[in-house]
């Protein structure tokens, strides 16, 4: 059985060389990027508070509370950062991880958190996981009355400026949220995408049927490696394209992340 997540599929749809060493080698930076820190510190926040903890030991706490005197928690909730399994296809098992799952009157609501530190463009016009996580969620409630909810969060209270620190506002540190109804041909669509993409993986790194160099790179923006900024494995991408990836240079920058399997 082939186990994969919302993440894993992506990434192999998006580039398969990177899946091929975050997935297959299991390759993890030992040192992540400052935004996802702070946006996994919020997280386990909110899961600590769905689950009546406090995570007293997390650096953004004082964010979550924060945010919590300004803005309404739900009360039916479902579920928190609780894993959802289903069968995509035969021999591939798909994990869904929503931030929260729950109900606000005939709708259920999958809501992710976002975590921001910079002003931007939030596009979810196209976003793969809302559709997916929708898709899925109907699936697994059986009701069509499923959306998908992406609530932002400034990951800083305030600011250093000359005159000295200023707090943000509340309109600044939460903006409106964005909000995912997919129709179901959309979410129809998607699956058809994923399952053909599980049915590549199955075949390519499992049954290892298809020709070399199938596991080949796709350069995220521009035209070399170097344009890959945001991937997490792009030290070792350009290891392997010069033929100098090895023991020791995997040992200096990263862990080996344990396989995905199902839980009970």
């Amino acid at each position: 059985m082939l186990y994969l997540s919302s993440t894993s599929l992506h990434t192999w749809m998006r580039c398969r060389k990177q899946y091929e060493l975050s997935f297959m080698l299991n390759l993890e930076p030992k040192v992540k990027p400052e935004a996802m820190g702070k946006g996994s510190s919020f997280h386990k926040c909110a899961e600590a508070y769905f689950k009546g903890e406090r995570a007293t030991d997390e650096p953004l706490l004082p964010v979550w509370e924060e945010f919590m005197l300004h803005n309404q928690l739900p009360v039916d909730v479902i579920s928190a950062e609780l894993p959802y399994w289903c069968d995509l296809i035969p021999g591939v098992r798909l994990r869904i991880t929503p931030d929260l799952v729950y109900r606000s009157g005939d709708w259920i609501v999958c809501r992710d958190w976002k975590t921001f530190s910079k002003d931007g463009e939030w596009d979810v016009d196209l976003d793969f996981q809302g559709r997916l996580y929708t898709a899925l969620l109907r699936r697994h409630f059986q009701t069509e009355l499923v959306r998908f909810e992406y609530v932002k969060v400034r990951s800083e209270l305030g600011r250093e400026l000359k005159k000295g620190y200023v707090a943000w506002t509340p309109a600044e540190r939460y903006p409106e949220p964005d909000e995912l109804i997919p129709s179901k041909a959309e979410c129809d669509i998607l699956l058809e995408e994923a399952q053909y993409a599980a049915r590549e993986i199955l075949e390519r790194t499992v049954k290892r049927i298809g020709p070399p160099g199938a596991l080949y790179r796709s350069p995220q923006r521009g035209f070399d490696m170097n344009s890959c900024d945001r991937c997490l494995v792009k030290e070792a991408c350009k290891k392997d394209l010069t033929g100098e990836l090895d023991e020791s240079t995997i040992s200096l920058l990263y862990n080996i992340r344990t396989p995905l399997k199902e839980t009970v």
